[in-house]
């Protein structure tokens, strides 16, 4: 059976490191990058144990994301220079004869730099990014889980202060719009900062 596959794949483009000068102000980046952001901290995809375990290479996703159609995102940082981010994409299989909906789910975790021009190169440690597609019956079950090492860069960032939220993230990425992020956690709710998986 031929399937059509609708989702949004994401492919970063890797840069040269530099680290560079941040500028905290009232304006631009109130605070450091430290701590977990994610479009919302209830139910939601977020950094950390809840949503992928490294031992066994899954995910758990919250039971009111089982119809999202929709994606969802979550980076954390630490001032000592490692991110990790969580990706849920929602998709829908077309098939010759059905319709079923399922979902992308991306972990990558690893070393950032800043660089002079207000840009984030994010380098993952090799092995621990893992992706998994899951879609439900419709079409037959589908259900593939592989390891994804994709350096990330990201255009441009800042943290500003609104009234209701807080501190929000706002990520500039190629090839995606805008993020808002609003800051869930500090300290950052993380997987430990190192290489977790030695062996596929």
């Amino acid at each position: 059976m031929l399937l059509t596959t609708y989702a949004l794949f994401v492919t970063f483009i890797s840069a040269p490191l530099v680290l560079g000068q941040v500028v905290y102000d009232s304006k631009h980046n109130v605070t450091s990058l430290r701590g977990t952001w994610g479009m919302n901290p209830y139910d939601h995809v977020l950094t950390g144990p809840t949503f992928f375990n490294p031992v066994n290479r899954t995910f758990t996703v919250p039971e009111s994301y089982n119809n999202l159609d929709n994606w969802s995102w979550s980076y954390s940082f630490t001032d000592d220079g490692f991110w990790e981010r969580c990706t849920y994409h929602s998709l829908v299989i077309m098939g010759e004869n059905c319709t079923a909906s399922g979902a992308t789910l991306y972990y990558q975790h690893g070393t950032y730099q800043l660089h002079s021009n207000g840009s984030i190169a994010l380098t993952p440690f090799a092995k621990d990014g893992t992706v998994e597609t899951r879609v439900s019956p419709g079409c037959g079950y589908i259900n593939e889980t592989s390891s994804y090492d994709d350096p990330g860069f990201v255009e441009s960032w800042s943290i500003t202060r609104d009234p209701t939220l807080g501190s929000v993230l706002r990520l500039v990425q190629p090839h995606l719009p805008a993020f808002r992020l609003p800051l869930v956690y500090n300290p950052p709710n993380m997987h430990p900062t190192r290489q977790l998986i030695t062996q596929l």
